[in-house]
């Protein structure tokens, strides 16, 4: 026959074609959710030497450093940002709008990775996280602004996906727990210095230079990458052509799940605010968004090995509460996250520097007991008495956060920010180990964007519902405060954080700060709420999975 009148192998020729390749001592390992007693100990040899290991895992870190930065940056800067734009109402979609995006394209990047050189797909993330910077720092008003956010978000989303993925390309499985660690630090690290960053930009310059301050870091970033992370083919379907590979993507499938959770979201934010939430804008978003939802459900199950989430894979017992462990905790931690800072700045009369520095003990740690618990679990080998211990230690964290009142002593507000940072420190970075354990090298890519997908969802489904809660109990408690008449024809929800207080005659204004932090407080209950629920889940991972034994 002539060669080239053969047809183009596809995807499922090639994963049978790396099936066939892999270690004829593995051929008796179990496949499942139970580590058996007798897999083999992992082939080492086949992964690159120290050197060329540590130099591409510091270009990693350099990307893992810029959007741990972009995260949390904009967390001091935000009541200058709504100071500006008159826009208190739209406070939620500065971060929502990062998350959702960040979190829509997760499963995305999964499936590039996986039928795309990950190199060319690390450096085009880059690029679209620094376009959407670009935009955030120019933006005219409130709108772009949120723009701007959502197109970083989409390259947030590559890079935190790409870390993972060529972490498992580069380090034996038995040190991957220190690796990822060490990216966890990278990341925590920049949100340590980012609010102080934000602080001093924005009271010294400008909160735009939040943004811009992302160029330069990031093309350090994409000269350290080209230079030194030379990560090779991996599996044969990089291999496939252009065509073949589209084929591979649930374009319907991805359409769909945007828009279920675009329109779920958008009710989210506006019920209570913009519109009642028994009205017919609301009720139809959230029917259009329940109805679109359940379809791309059916897609999945259709489409079966093509399906932007395989249910083979989140079928599996620890991936499935894995996942929901990291949407609820995500959830949580985003929450104190933004909202800290508020009451830092409304309640304590913090500038956005000093707000930036009071927040240090909830992120310092999460920094250290992150770096401990990689560690413990590279030692000991088993994540899951972790991932329970974090979620119980961040629920009386953010419990104690409930207590605040406005004359809370400092040596409290520290304190119970510790237990708040140290619960997810220990329990996401232990939620990234079973991912790795029980899947086979092919789903990696795909298990780590589930999971990844799952933390930024958390954050993306909350802070809607907390900002709802926090808003429409704000407004409800200073509606009845008298304004000074000059002033009293502004809307509240239109005002910004820093303007609301100054709307008040200097003796009603503790009244006014009493009701402000009541409707943070409730933000804070949400939190907690999380931690409860992920305890739980914690409960349902499998004790026997251990990083020592590769489960194929």
């Amino acid at each position: 026959m002539d060669p080239k009148s053969r047809p183009e192998p596809t995807a499922n020729d090639l994963e049978l074609l790396d099936l066939r390749s892999k270690d004829v001592d593995k051929k008796g390992a179990t496949t499942g959710d139970a580590p058996s007693d007798s897999t083999p100990a992992e082939d080492e040899s086949s992964y690159p030497g120290p050197s060329r290991r540590s130099l591409t895992v510091i270009a990693l870190l350099l990307c893992s450093f810029i959007v741990g930065m972009d995260q949390t940056i904009t967390a001091t800067a935000t009541p200058y940002i709504t100071d500006e734009f008159h826009a208190l109402d739209q406070v939620g979609w500065y971060a929502s709008s990062y998350l959702v995006s960040s979190c829509l394209c997760q499963l995305v990047w999964g499936k590039i990775y996986r039928f795309f050189t990950l190199k060319k797909a690390y450096l085009i993330a880059i690029v679209i996280f620094e376009a959407g910077s670009v935009l955030c720092a120019a933006a005219p008003k409130s709108a772009v602004l949120i723009l701007g956010r959502a197109v970083a978000g989409v390259g947030a989303a590559g890079i935190n996906a790409g870390y993972g993925i060529i972490l498992t390309r580069l380090v034996p499985l038995r040190s991957r727990a220190m690796y990822d660690t060490w990216g966890s630090a990278a990341y925590m690290t920049a949100s340590v210095t980012a609010p102080l960053i934000g602080g001093a930009l924005t009271t010294k310059v400008s909160w735009r230079w939040c943004f811009w301050i992302n160029l330069p870091c990031g093309a350090v970033t994409a000269i350290a990458t080209i230079l030194f992370v030379k990560v090779g083919q991996g599996h044969t379907q990089h291999q496939l052509p252009l065509s073949q590979k589209l084929k591979e993507f649930d374009f319907l499938g991805t359409c769909t799940m945007m828009g279920g959770f675009a329109c779920v979201l958008l009710a989210l934010q506006w019920g209570g605010i913009v519109y009642a939430w028994n009205s017919s804008v609301v009720i139809a978003l959230f029917a259009t968004g329940g109805g679109l939802l359940v379809m791309f459900a059916l897609l999945q199950w259709r489409l079966k090995e093509k399906a932007l989430i395989p249910l083979r894979i989140l079928g599996q017992r620890n991936i499935a509460f894995t996942t929901v462990y990291h949407i609820l905790m995500g959830a949580g931690i985003t929450i104190l996250e933004y909202y800290l800072p508020l009451w830092f700045q409304a309640i304590e009369g913090a500038t956005p520097l000093s707000s930036g520095l009071m927040l240090l003990p909830i992120i310092i740690a999460g920094l250290v007991s992150a770096l401990a618990v990689g560690s413990l679990i590279s030692w000991l080998g088993y994540p899951q008495p972790f991932l329970v211990a974090g979620a119980a230690i961040f629920t009386i964290g953010a419990g104690l956060l409930t207590t605040f009142q406005p004359h809370t002593e400092r040596a409290h507000w520290i304190i119970f920010q510790i237990f708040a940072g140290v619960g997810p420190g220990l329990g996401l970075q232990a939620a990234l180990m079973p991912v790795q354990v029980v899947l086979s090298d092919q789903d990696v890519a795909v298990g780590i964007a589930v999971e990844n997908f799952g933390f930024v969802l958390g954050g993306a489904l909350f802070i809607p519902m907390a900002q709802a809660i926090f808003v429409n109990r704000l407004i409800s408690g200073l509606s009845r405060i008298p304004r000074q008449s000059a002033r009293t024809g502004a809307p509240l929800s239109t005002a910004g954080v820093n303007q609301i207080l100054a709307q008040f005659p200097k003796k009603s204004r503790p009244k006014a700060k009493a009701a402000y932090n009541e409707a943070l407080l409730l933000t804070f209950w949400v939190a907690t709420a999380t931690g409860i629920l992920s305890f739980l889940v914690g409960l349902g991972v499998d004790p026997r999975i251990s990083v020592k034994k590769k489960q194929q």
